[in-house]
């Protein structure tokens, strides 16, 4: 349309002036009105290819954009990132299991406990009674406490001890609903390292010697029985055949050669050896849990109501919470011998768990507020 203006523009800017040439024109004009004539073909044609020209290109532009706006569309709805958060993580909970039942290499490096308290506690589920617990670990002084997360709780009759090193966590589960029996391994950053399923009821951990060797408790015909399992390999060996046991405890010599029990029916300590031989009377006193010192000299044992330090070259004790006005237990060594970790009963959902200073006699409440049991002060 532009290019047919310009035309008629140029047309009257040429011939202006020339008169005389009007009235010839006019008069063809006339003659063109009773004979008409179609149209120039000229004109028309151009202006109809000038439109379909541009439309085939607009279509043109337009078929050219669909191939790439639709790859991108489709990439952008593709959910790719759920591909690389999902794979790895079944391959991060296979793989260490896998190593751990079949590998009887040692415990692998990684962030080490050593000198913190681990214990366990219901103050995640505080609103139901007897309810599961969480793995939690804390400094001796009761600071910067935090949950260990394993991804799972355990039944509040669980327990749990620390390996020599500081970088596995042991606990030993009954059978629940939720979870099967037996002893869950799990690194110092709660990852799952494997699983010993021990009977059809579980097990008590009790320790963990520098042999390598866990101690336990498990049910068997009607009676409890100590064990010992070598986390690596799974193999089982059982120490005590005694009969009527409610619940046996014991615990092993830090290098693992002795282990201290208390023995059925007449109710005593007793010590064996690792391999469940030279079993002999030690001490006529009825204990419950024990945990044997760093140094290999001393005996930390309770009566479920107060804690005794008994000396293992001649057997003399001494009550070391005889101030204390609750039942104190389940005592745990600091590394360096000085002080003990220890759980309190207030009242039966209050447990609580204060360290005592051995030298100074000093006692200092670490927690409150929930039940907090099985104190393991990791070596």
């Amino acid at each position: 349309m532009r290019f047919l203006g310009l035309q008629q523009f140029n047309f009257r800017r040429q011939y202006k002036g020339y008169g005389w040439l009007a009235l010839i024109i006019i008069v063809l004009s006339l003659a063109a009105c009773n004979n008409p004539q179609p149209p120039p073909a000229t004109q028309q044609p151009v202006y109809d290819a000038t439109m379909k020209a541009a439309q085939s290109t607009i279509q043109a532009e337009g078929t050219k954009q669909s191939p790439t706006a639709t790859p991108r569309h489709t990439k952008t709805s593709t959910p790719k990132p759920d591909t690389p958060t999902f794979t790895p993580q079944a391959t991060a909970t296979a793989t260490p299991q896998a190593t751990a039942t079949a590998s009887a290499s040692p415990t692998p490096a990684g962030p080490s406990l050593s000198g913190k308290i681990v214990f366990l506690s219901d103050r995640l589920h505080r609103d139901m009674k007897m309810g599961p617990v969480d793995i939690f670990v804390m400094n001796p002084d009761g600071s910067d406490v935090q949950q260990i997360p394993t991804g799972m709780s355990f039944p509040s009759s669980s327990s749990v001890v620390v390996s020599p090193d500081g970088r596995m966590i042991a606990v030993g589960v009954y059978a629940s609903p939720d979870l099967g029996a037996g002893i869950y391994l799990f690194t110092a950053e709660g990852k799952q390292k494997g699983m010993i399923p021990i009977g059809k009821e579980g097990a008590t951990v009790w320790s963990w010697a520098r042999n390598n060797r866990i101690l336990l408790s498990l049910r068997s015909n009607g009676s409890e029985n100590l064990f010992t399992v070598n986390p690596d390999t799974d193999e089982l060996t059982q120490l005590t055949t005694d009969t009527g046991s409610d619940l046996q405890y014991g615990t092993q010599s830090p290098d693992g050669s002795q282990i201290a029990y208390s023995h059925y029916p007449d109710q005593t300590l007793w010590l064996m050896d690792v391999a469940g031989n030279n079993k002999r009377p030690w001490v006529d006193f009825q204990g419950y849990r024990m945990a044997w010192s760093p140094d290999g000299r001393k005996l930390a044992v309770d009566n479920f109501h107060d804690i005794f330090l008994v000396d293992v070259a001649n057997g003399d004790m001494r009550n070391v919470t005889t101030s204390l006005k609750k039942p104190s237990s389940d005592a745990s060594w600091s590394p360096d011998g000085g002080s003990l970790a220890f759980m309190q009963f207030i009242s039966q959902f209050d447990l609580r768990i204060l360290v005592l200073d051995l030298t100074t006699g000093k006692v200092t409440e670490l927690t409150s507020g929930a039940s907090d049991t099985d104190p393991f002060w990791a070596p």
